[in-house]
């Protein structure tokens, strides 16, 4: 495989999982600085050619 063929034409593909727990604090606020972080991985792979499939798992409060 030459060495120019970027990550996507490779087929590599990221998949992510993630729970409101890690985004959200128990008081409701957004977890800003783990939020960041995940956004720039994300972006590094993504500049690297990798495909990426977020999936985000919410729990719904109760009323």
């Amino acid at each position: 495989m030459p060495e120019s063929e970027s990550a996507s034409q490779q087929g590599k593909k990221v998949v992510v999982k993630i729970g409101t727990s890690s985004l959200i604090h128990e008081n409701g606020e957004l977890k800003i600085t783990e939020i960041t972080a995940l956004a720039e991985v994300l972006s590094q792979l993504r500049k690297q050619g990798y495909q990426i499939l977020l999936f985000l798992l919410v729990r719904l409060a109760r009323a």
